[in-house]
């Protein structure tokens, strides 16, 4: 909890040759509007069949948030690593989840990842 708020830390990597870690803090709210919303609103019809038994969780950080993030963000990677997601979407997700990271702490390609076909892993 920071000034009466709780932030949840998303540790990320991504493998292309080396594996590059890092984590991030964001609260629920931005993860709704950043990521959940623009998601849903990508696979409109079909978001169910790819994260209906993951559904992210209920506004409030209600017991159990932290749960349905980890199986939220579970069905995300299994949408990236499938190549369900358009590149561009997946340009989305690492943006939001690389944001307050420094261009010397990532790897200056990891943008284009998805693009030469590797795997994503969170």
């Amino acid at each position: 909890e920071r000034e009466g708020h709780t932030w949840y830390v998303i540790e990320c990597s991504i493998r292309r040759g080396v594996k590059h870690s890092w984590c991030v803090q964001r609260r629920l709210g931005h993860l709704r509007r950043a990521l959940h919303d623009q998601v849903k609103a990508a696979f409109g019809d079909s978001y169910g069949q790819h994260f209906g038994r993951a559904p992210f969780p209920h506004r409030g950080g209600l017991i159990g948030t932290t749960a349905r993030l980890n199986a939220w963000f579970n069905a995300l990677v299994a949408c990236m690593n499938a190549q369900i997601m358009p590149p561009v979407l997946v340009e989305h997700v690492l943006q939001v989840l690389t944001q307050d990271r420094t261009q010397a702490e990532l790897s200056p390609s990891i943008i284009n990842i998805y693009k030469t076909k590797k795997k994503v892993v969170f």
